[in-house]
């Protein structure tokens, strides 16, 4: 099936139909090799389908970031856009998956893109509008509020804060994410206020050493890298939207423009907004700050070279946007939005994004750029889009089990793998040129904070 003219209200307008077609014709084809979930297990699991110098295969079935959840959520979406084509059949088979997983090898995380929050959110949105999975949601989101507590107290027992405790990725601000789609629930909005008041108290300042630092500190023995605990003796203040202060921030700005807020968000809003443009240096952020420059006011280090939504400008600039947003702060808006539109201005080897996927590489930026688009209609060029479309379509491999694999590399190794989660697979590009045919704004980018 291919879209026509006749099709005037896609999500997002000044694409050509002729590019909409070619990106949704791409994605059939590969969601096509993607319907077997024996045969997605099959192939990621493949003996050399393993990282440089690694022992595990990227595979995970009840996990969002490497298992069936993002193809659940690839399906889902088809389902949304084409739903008399047996899509949420698929879709069921993959869910059918996660369920007997659950039952051989348990699950122990509420995190989003590890563990419960999301089998959750890939469920709700294979629910055609919460009509079906009733039980099942119900099981999930029971367990994620009975868990809640043990993340919000992850590494209490250090002066400063664990990423796992509040980060996108497996903290609190994935597992708030996934409360907010769902705010429905009166206890999943008590819940929600609980992280709300979390991260609240984060933002308050603390006394390491006789210094005076913002809340978002982290620790020497609380990085989760070795190399981290090398490079930064004293601990670090994470700038990332994956792992970083700008995910807190993002939920709590998202969850003031749904009418969420309790006392002090605007003002840890507001301190992290200050934060953040302070640090910016000719529209870029470092991903990491010492505590050494932090304290010395004074920022060494390199910026990222990478243009990605895990590190770097793009990320931190949408999180920045959506803070301003829910403050009404233009100032910090046009800060974003100007960092924004340099990265786009940037040539492909100024944003070093090798790999198509979603975390560190190009789908990522594609669409936080479609975000971006949407929100200042005019002041994000169409033209930046289509160059992104293209770059991301560039990577296809016909000859690649899923067409587009994730490349990782570094000055010593590079290594390509097929993977089939939303957060380094296929699913994540694949839903991302989905976004170009929808007619119904899709909510599935939301787990990465960016909407």
């Amino acid at each position: 099936m291919q879209l026509t003219t006749e099709k005037k209200s896609f999500w997002l307008q000044g694409i050509s139909i002729e590019k909409r077609n070619k990106a949704l014709k791409l994605v059939r084809d590969i969601a096509e090799q993607l319907k077997d979930p024996m045969y997605v297990e099959k192939i990621v699991m493949e003996p050399d389908n393993i990282p440089n110098g690694g022992t595990l295969h990227p595979w995970d079935p009840i996990t969002l970031s490497h298992g069936y959840p993002g193809t659940i959520m690839l399906f889902a979406e088809l389902d949304r856009q084409f739903p008399k084509e047996g899509w949420d059949l698929i879709a069921h088979s993959h869910l059918v998956e996660i369920q007997k997983a659950i039952e051989k090898q348990g699950a122990n995380s509420i995190s989003m893109f590890g563990g419960v929050s999301g089998i959750a959110y890939a469920t709700s949105y294979a629910s055609r509008n919460y009509e079906r999975y009733h039980i099942f949601l119900q099981k999930l989101n029971e367990f994620v509020l009975s868990q809640l507590h043990l993340v919000l107290n992850y590494g209490k027992e250090e002066c400063g804060v664990h990423p796992f405790m509040y980060d996108t990725i497996q903290g609190a601000t994935g597992v708030g994410r996934y409360l907010l789609q769902n705010i429905q629930l009166e206890s999943n909005l008590e819940a929600l206020k609980q992280i709300l008041n979390c991260f609240i108290n984060m933002s308050n300042d603390i006394e390491v050493n006789g210094e005076v630092l913002p809340g978002w500190y982290v620790p020497y023995t609380n990085q989760f890298l070795e190399t981290d605990k090398i490079l930064f003796p004293d601990g670090n203040f994470n700038c990332g939207h994956a792992h970083g202060m700008p995910g807190p921030l993002s939920l709590m700005a998202l969850a003031i423009e749904q009418g969420i807020e309790v006392p002090g968000q605007k003002q840890a809003i507001r301190k992290m907004i200050d934060w953040l443009i302070k640090w910016q240096d000719e529209g870029s952020w470092p991903a990491r700050l010492s505590f050494k420059e932090v304290v010395n006011d004074q920022s060494y280090h390199v910026y990222p070279k990478r243009k990605g939504w895990c590190y770097g400008n793009p990320g931190v600039a949408r999180a920045l946007y959506l803070a301003g947003r829910s403050l009404k702060d233009q100032k910090a808006m046009k800060i974003a939005l100007s960092s924004y539109q340099d990265t786009l201005l940037q040539s492909e080897e100024e944003w070093d994004l090798s790999s198509p996927t979603f975390c560190h590489g190009r789908a990522g930026l594609l669409q936080m750029s479609i975000r971006m688009a949407k929100d200042e209609d005019g002041e994000i060029s169409m033209q930046s889009i289509t160059k992104l479309i293209d770059y991301v379509m560039d990577a296809y491999d016909p000859q690649a089990p899923f067409g587009f694999k994730d490349l990782q590399s570094n000055e010593q190794t590079s290594n390509e793998l097929n993977k089939v989660g939303l957060l380094e697979g296929v699913s994540g590009v694949l839903l991302t040129l989905l976004s170009l045919s929808a007619v119904e704004e899709p909510w599935w980018d939301g787990v990465f904070l960016i909407s």
